[in-house]
């Protein structure tokens, strides 16, 4: 109890409202944080099934067990028409027949499809193209075996001139090498268990300017199950956006606090996050920043860098402090950062990263889970399990024990 007692504000994925997620320190309700996205957006929940929440509700994650996390995702959206609905004729067949709702999907309801090859190659396609900027994109759906276990995403312009495809094989959870044709570059594949058979796969990377379709392949005789699919733009994908007939837009999870400086180490602190990083792809992402409202820039964070280095970094009207990790992989880390005049220090995963003995602490009187900007362009896909702020330095044995695993 001792740690906790010497924080000033916990903040954990506990009790909440509409626009409200409670702080268990302190309980007078400073510290409550204020939860804004107006639209609604999609959980797993303690059922393990996905579920949508109201607009400005925090999302309490179950994806990674019992015990939930807290979803904070930017901005998003799918562009896949009629994502559960793929005998519908935003989505063409060749070679192969669509079954609806036979059996039940990751969100507990009967509308999961049957994918059957017919002869050939099997190919179930979006009907129009979706004309795409050169950048980074995501695509992403659920599938689930039947009687064959491997089926082929693709993501490609007509007679794959440009794009990817990769195979997935959905009775041992693996996904291939992607394959590339033409200019686009640096694809990633993930697959991930969602339970009762389902994974999601998904490919991440950047395409050039073109006329892209989402696809479905079966190479052998036989069915698989899917649901869900969604075409994002960025780098990696996000929690799954229903659509119909038109695409569909989640706002970024915004969760902040203002006027609370007196929770805030004005001369000295730390600042604490227990987070579970779900795609390591580094865009200078921020993962819990304290600032001052009046001048922004100044401030005490976490960003994920673009070579996946968690960075601590301090500003104060110019760089105070920059110390950075190795490269990040998917999983757990708990990071701390001290601060104070002439003594930075960054502990992640109980080993001290790092120290700079010189430089300033910015006053601040703010927190945000993402940037300063709240414009949601600067966040990772993060799951936070623990964000507390000490008002004083700690020992460095106590900065060891706070961020063991």
């Amino acid at each position: 109890m001792a740690l906790f007692d010497d924080a000033s504000l916990v903040v954990t994925p506990n009790g909440y409202k509409a626009g409200t997620l409670y702080s268990i320190k302190p309980t007078s309700g400073a510290g409550d944080m204020t939860v804004v996205r107006a639209t609604t957006a999609t959980r797993v929940n303690s059922a393990g099934l996905i579920e949508s929440m109201a607009n400005n509700v925090p999302r309490l994650d179950y994806s990674n067990g019992t015990c939930p996390s807290l979803l904070v995702e930017p901005q998003r959206t799918n562009s896949v028409l009629y994502s559960e609905q793929f005998d519908n004729a935003a989505w063409s067949v060749q070679d192969a027949t669509i079954t609806a709702n036979t059996t039940t999907a990751p969100n507990g309801t009967l509308t999961a499809d049957t994918f059957t090859r017919t002869a050939n190659t099997g190919f179930l396609y979006s009907t129009n193209p979706l004309s795409l900027n050169t950048g980074a994109y995501s695509i992403s759906v659920y599938a689930k075996a039947n009687t064959i276990s491997s089926f082929r995403l693709d993501f490609v312009t007509a007679s794959f001139g440009q794009g990817v495809t990769c195979v997935f094989n959905l009775s041992n959870g693996t996904a291939g090498t992607p394959v590339l044709y033409g200019s686009s570059t640096s694809f990633v594949a993930n697959i991930e268990n969602v339970g009762n058979g389902w994974y999601r796969c998904s490919l991440s990377g950047n395409v050039i300017t073109g006329n892209y379709y989402s696809e479905l392949a079966i190479t052998t005789s036989g069915s698989i199950f899917i649901w869900g699919a969604q075409l994002e733009a960025g780098s990696y994908a996000t929690s799954y956006i229903p659509t119909t007939s038109a695409a569909v837009t989640r706002n970024a999870d915004v969760i902040s606090k203002t006027g609370i400086s007196a929770l805030i180490g004005q001369t000295e602190g730390v600042l604490f996050v227990d987070f579970q990083l779900q795609t390591p792809v580094g865009n200078d992402y921020v993962i819990g920043q304290i600032y001052n409202s009046s001048t922004p820039a100044n401030g005490i964070y976490f960003y994920l860098n673009l070579t996946s280095q968690l960075v601590a970094y301090v500003d104060n009207t110019a760089t105070q402090a920059s110390i950075s990790s190795g490269v990040l992989t998917q999983g757990r880390y708990k990071a701390a950062l001290v601060y104070k005049a002439n003594d930075f220090a960054f502990y992640l995963n109980g080993s001290l990263i790092g120290v700079d003995v010189s430089g300033t602490v910015p006053t601040c009187n703010s927190i945000t889970l993402i940037d300063y900007l709240n414009s949601g362009g600067y966040m990772e896909n993060t799951q936070i399990n623990q964000y507390i702020l000490f008002p004083t330095r700690l020992t460095n044995a106590e900065l060891s024990q706070l961020t063991t695993i």
